[in-house]
């Protein structure tokens, strides 16, 4: 159970109170902690207080001067010069004693020397206590950055500087006329007859339309409408030309495959196993099945996935004429009942065999209701399970078919011993499929540990960031972000004197090198859950200069507090300069939580179930892999509600059974086109589907990893497009959803759009699915499990979902017992979904 993070009051420099943690895989939240927060048991100081530029130098906000202003006192007739102890009146130092300072228009003495006097994180300037720098755009509360401290600026406009100078970023700079771009240096250009420095950037989104990121600047390119308009080498995206990157197989020539971006010819390799992705399931006489395998070598690398020999298994008691399977391993079941085993072969090896369960398709009698049970993971029949409906009861024979002579009363739910309970709202009259799920059990969970090597990657700044976890298996429609990211874990962090708690999650990595204090590691190594068997393990990483990131960010927030939406829309992008990396983490087990007598998530609860990560397999990852490969992603309207909004994007590949594995990263906080980047499938994911999913969700009130989100998904089999659009909107969430426990009431409204909706009840000893056809308004009072058996309703949280499917399909579609859908395939047809937690 997700505890609520420990949060305590801290006093910023200019005066604002925030909560911390934040939401803290923004790398920019550490940053600008390092860059000056003061825990509130310090003793306040004027001159850290102070509110106002650097520039005005006053006294602090809401102080009073003590002393009266010179144009207030009343000099006697006959003086001929000001009392020493009486402030004299000034415009500049000049106007002072030798050693005295004009402050506010009025002469003092100086507040410190350069030996000190000043607080930390303030430095001495002609004797007065202001803010340290560490780069341009690093003064908060205004300023200039120079040698470090924040000085007056220069100017506001190019009038102010004299000689012929210009003023740019408040500094007079020495003009640098020119006639061309090539009269200027690698990373300025020719505007208005002067070189002017190329805007820094954190991706292609931070350019404008006709330029493109490269190396940390924005650099012009060409516009072009189609490929034809751009040079031999280069691709279209976004109206842009940029480098080309092969997008898939069918951008090679014949015999060669696209792999990292190019287009090679296979080397030989020595193939030390092969390994069917699919998973055992149930056929039906007719259905088809396309198959998916992978080779790897002795490193346990994938090394080809592609050209396999497919055949039907001769050593296994097959039933004869059970099933087929062609040179690309479609399986075609039939025409007889029976087993099936299928296996692949590459260079000499062979895999293990898949098993496949055939069914007879009958048709049911007129008017009649029947439901054929089988096991999700298996495939072979689920004998003696109890099906409820209203007053009737039935119970699944040696096909684990249970057949009604109408279509009983709504809903019908199946218990089944060692499987979830899973209901159906809305099914008429018909032969339905339905594949059960074994029994959940969240007292166990497999995962990895382990750090990431930042030894191979290029980008360059002071902070250093990276994203690790494991492939998410078990469907994308079951997406949170918990699960691409991490449990959240409370680290805390002493610097310079000041303490902070951060909250992380548990797969990020995040080091920074920060000017006055020095290198600072928080966490240097991911901590992630995972579903158990054959996974991946991916991770991003790379550095960010931090004086860029806060500059892009408005000085990560200016007026006072965080939000954590618009941090992330800030800190993403730059996502697209970072390397990543992937391994094979074979088969891994699910273990049994351990009580968390260390407090190894730093929440205070050493009573509560932790993942046992001190026995999860250790996956180091070297991330080298440049993200090359460039698209455009349209994204539509972003959902109404509080807070504030983002869609996170994510572009990767996924594969039968192994999951999706994120290549790229980035972010939006509005409609538009968002110009990103993915690292070219390799290492074997070029064999699985190429998906594109935003992920609309509002951040507020407190909330840290928002439950409710809204989703779309795009797959693409062969390869990924330049442009891709997400879809016209969002699907809404289930408004107003609730459950009353005592009454063991669900309701929540019904999504337009939606082929189905599903709530799923999950708790210590189980799941509880409910699935309720496209028309049908989720509400639902759970019925009672038989008696003796656990109830799994009970203790459980819910979520409620709307889910669109392709080609606007329904929950019947994916039933059918006559078609060539099933539940298992659900994912592979969602092109978006929206979820709300009562």
């Amino acid at each position: 159970m997700r505890r609520a993070p420990r949060t305590t009051a801290r006093l910023m420099p200019n005066g604002f109170r925030r909560l911390t943690p934040i939401s803290l895989w923004l790398a920019a939240s550490f940053v600008l902690f390092a860059s000056g927060c003061v825990d509130e048991t310090a003793e306040p100081n004027a001159e850290t207080e102070q509110d106002g530029a650097t520039a005005d130098l006053g006294p602090p906000d809401g102080a009073t001067d003590a002393s009266p202003r010179v144009d207030a006192i009343d000099f006697p007739p006959d003086a001929t010069e000001p009392d020493a102890s009486i402030p004299v009146a000034c415009e500049t130092p000049d106007d002072c004693a030798e050693g005295e300072q004009c402050v506010d228009g009025l002469c003092a003495p100086p507040a410190c020397t350069p030996a000190g006097g000043c607080p930390q994180l303030q430095g001495c300037l002609d004797g007065v206590c202001v803010d340290q720098c560490f780069g341009p755009g690093t003064c908060f509360r205004g300023g200039i950055c120079v040698d470090n401290l924040c000085n007056p600026p220069e100017c506001a406009e190019d009038a102010d500087c004299g000689d012929g100078n210009l003023c740019r970023d408040q500094r007079c700079v020495p003009p640098a006329p020119c006639a061309a771009d090539a009269e200027c240096g690698e990373n300025e250009r020719c505007a208005e007859g002067n070189c002017e420095p190329l805007a820094e950037c954190g991706g292609d989104r931070n350019c404008a339309a006709d330029e493109i990121c490269e190396a940390g600047r924005c650099r012009a390119q060409t516009g072009c409408a189609l490929r034809a308009d751009c040079e031999a080498a280069e691709d279209c995206v976004g109206g842009r030309c940029v480098p080309f990157v092969c997008r898939g197989d069918v951008d090679c020539d014949p015999g060669e495959l696209c792999t990292a971006g190019a287009c090679e010819t296979p080397a030989v390799v020595e193939i030390d196993r092969v390994v069917i992705l699919n998973r055992s399931r149930a056929l039906g006489v007719g259905q088809t099945l396309d198959l998916h395998a992978v080779a790897l070598d002795l490193r346990g690398d994938i090394v080809a996935r592609t050209g396999f020999e497919w055949q039907v298994d001769a050593a296994d008691p097959v039933v004869v004429n059970t099933g087929s399977v062609d040179a690309n391993g479609r399986v075609t079941a039939g025409p007889e009942a029976g087993s099936l085993a299928i296996i692949a072969r590459f260079g000499g090896v062979t895999s293990d065999p898949l098993q496949l369960t055939v069914f007879a398709v009958e048709a049911p009698a007129p008017e009649a209701w029947r439901l054929r049970l089988t096991d999700a993971e298996t495939g072979a029949p689920v004998v003696g399970a109890r099906v409820e409906a209203g007053g009737s009861v039935g119970e699944s024979d040696s096909r684990g078919q249970v057949e009604f002579a109408s279509a009983p009363a709504q809903p019908v739910t199946v218990f089944a011993d060692g499987y979830d309970y899973v209901t159906l709202v809305g099914l008429p009259a018909g032969a339905w499929h339905l594949p059960l799920p074994t029994r959940s059990d969240f007292s166990r969970v497999a995962g990895l540990t382990g750090d990431v090597d930042f030894g191979r990657v290029t980008s360059q700044g002071g902070l250093e960031l990276g994203l690790a976890g494991a492939s998410l298996s078990g469907g994308l429609s079951n997406l949170s972000l918990g699960r691409l990211i991490g449990d959240l874990f409370n680290v805390p962090i002493e610097v310079a004197g000041f303490s902070v708690d951060l909250q992380l999650p548990g797969g990020l990595v995040l080091a920074a090198e920060l000017p006055f204090v020095g290198r600072i590691a928080p966490k240097t190594d991911f901590k992630v859950t995972a579903q158990p068997g054959f996974q991946l393990g991916w991770a991003f990483a790379g550095r960010i200069n931090t004086d860029v990131l806060f500059r892009l960010a408005g000085g990560g927030g200016g007026g006072g507090g965080f939000d954590a939406g618009a941090i992330l829309g800030t800190v993403l992008p730059f996502f697209d300069q970072f390397q990543h990396g992937l391994r094979v983490a074979d088969e891994l087990v699910a273990l049994p939580r351990q009580p968390d007598v260390d407090d190894v998530d730093g929440d205070g609860d050493t009573a509560e179930l932790q993942p046992d990560y001190d026995r999860f397999p250790v996956l180091n990852n070297q991330p080298d892999q440049e993200q090359r490969l460039r698209l455009n992603v349209s994204v539509p309207a972003l959902p109404e509600g509080e807070g504030t909004a983002i869609a996170l994007l994510f572009t990767g590949s996924e594969l039968e059974s192994v999951g999706f594995v994120p290549l790229g990263v980035s972010s939006a906080t509005e409609a538009g086109p968002v110009p990103m980047r993915m690292a070219a499938p390799y290492g074997g994911l070029e064999g699985g589907d190429l998906v594109v999913m935003g992920l609309a969700v509002r951040f507020g009130n407190g909330t840290i990893l928002p439950e409710n989100l809204s989703a779309r998904l795009r797959r693409f089999a062969d390869a990924v497009p330049p442009d891709v659009s997400l879809g016209a909107d969002f699907l809404a969430l289930p408004t107003a959803p609730e459950y009353d426990p005592s009454l063991r009431h669900l309701v929540a409204g019904a999504v337009d759009g939606a082929g189905l909706h599903r709530a799923v009840f999950g708790g210590p000893n189980g799941a509880w699915h409910v699935y309720f056809s496209g028309d049908v308004a989720p509400e639902l009072t759970v019925p009672f499990p038989p008696q003796g058996t656990p109830d799994l309703a009970a203790a459980a949280t819910v979520r409620v979902e709307a889910i669109e499917l392709r080609d606007g399909a329904g929950l019947a579609d994916l039933m059918d017992e006559t078609g060539n859908a099933s539940l298992l395939d659900l994912d592979r047809l969602t092109t978006g979904f929206s979820r709300a937690v009562p």
